[in-house]
C-alpha cells in the first residue's frame, strides 16, 4: 500500500496523534478530524484543493468506491490500520 500522497499521510498522522476517529476531506477546506465525538478543524491550514484529494484518496479507496467519488463528489469508507487504529473517511466537493 502507498501512502495515498503526502497532504493525507500526513492529515492522518496528525489524526493519530490527536486521537480523532473520523476525518473529513471537503476540497477548499483543511481536514476536519472528528475527536471525542466533536468535529474539530484539523491543525493543518492549506486546504485540499480538488486535484490533490482525487490524486491522493485513490490508492486509500476499492474500486468501487472511487467510482462512487467520481460519480456522486462524496464517499464514506474506513481503513484499519492495524494497532495504530481503524479511521472513518468522509471526501467530498462541492
Amino acid at each position: 500500500m502507498s501512502n495515498g500522497g503526502r497532504y493525507i499521510f500526513d492529515a492522518l498522522t496528525l489524526a493519530v496523534k490527536s486521537n480523532a476517529s473520523d476525518v473529513h476531506f471537503e476540497c477548499g477546506r483543511a481536514p476536519i478530524f472528528r475527536i471525542q465525538g466533536l468535529l474539530q478543524e484539523s491543525a493543518i491550514s492549506d486546504p485540499i484543493t480538488e486535484e490533490v484529494l482525487l490524486s491522493e484518496i485513490k490508492p486509500w479507496l476499492l474500486p468501487e468506491a472511487y467510482e462512487q467519488l467520481m460519480a456522486h463528489s462524496d464517499v464514506d469508507f474506513s481503513y484499519d490500520f492495524g494497532e495504530t487504529g481503524r479511521f472513518r473517511f468522509a471526501a467530498y466537493w462541492k
